[in-house]
């Protein structure tokens, strides 16, 4: 069954159970709206705004960032000075996301956005692949969660000289079996994985 949540096909979409009612919810990368699925037959959705600020949205990941069991949203924001944030989820009708700083830098914007425990820590960390808005290098930086998303530190772990070409797959897994979180980046203009 296909049912239609918005009429912008070029976003990203990422799921989790905002509400913990059970059900799968949804965030849309580029509006900045959570939707809240309410009933099965036929899929219906309530559309939420999730914080208030749609100008120069990026990306959207959902993310447990303070270890408490309900998703938390980390955001990017984008226009002359690069913005991660990531928004608390507190319980509430309705829910609230509040805003807490990840990272800022002048002249770069993070266009993709994901997350896992890379350190083997216990609390989820944010990797950002950003580019240079003057010479379009690229680079993929590690925040590093210091724990209940107080505070992060950012780490620079791969940099090319780019051309504005900005990473086409980007996923974190287990790829040698080894019980911990690695990564992989595919970046066409190098002809690299």
């Amino acid at each position: 069954m296909e049912s239609e949540i918005s009429d912008r096909g070029d976003q990203e979409a990422d799921a989790a159970d905002f509400d913990l009612d059970g059900d799968q919810d949804l965030i849309l990368e580029d509006e900045f709206r959570w939707l809240e699925f309410v009933t099965d037959e036929p899929p219906t959705f309530v559309e939420h705004d999730l914080f208030g600020r749609e100008f120069n949205a990026l990306a959207a990941v959902a993310l447990d960032v303070n270890s408490d069991g309900r998703p938390d949203v980390v955001s990017s924001f984008g226009g002359n000075s690069n913005l991660i944030n990531w928004h608390q989820n507190v319980p509430g009708d309705p829910l609230v996301f509040l805003e807490r700083p990840v990272y800022q830098e002048d002249g770069w914007q993070s266009h993709i956005l994901k997350g896992g425990d890379f350190d083997g820590d216990g609390d989820q960390d944010i990797l950002s692949w950003n580019t240079d808005l003057q010479s379009f290098r690229e680079r993929l930086v590690w925040h590093e969660n210091n724990g209940s998303g107080q505070s992060f530190t950012p780490q620079v772990i791969y940099e090319i000289d780019g051309s504005g070409q900005t990473a086409i797959v980007f996923e974190p897994g287990d790829l040698d079996d080894d019980d911990d979180l690695d990564f992989f980046v595919s970046v066409p203009a190098t002809e690299t994985l």
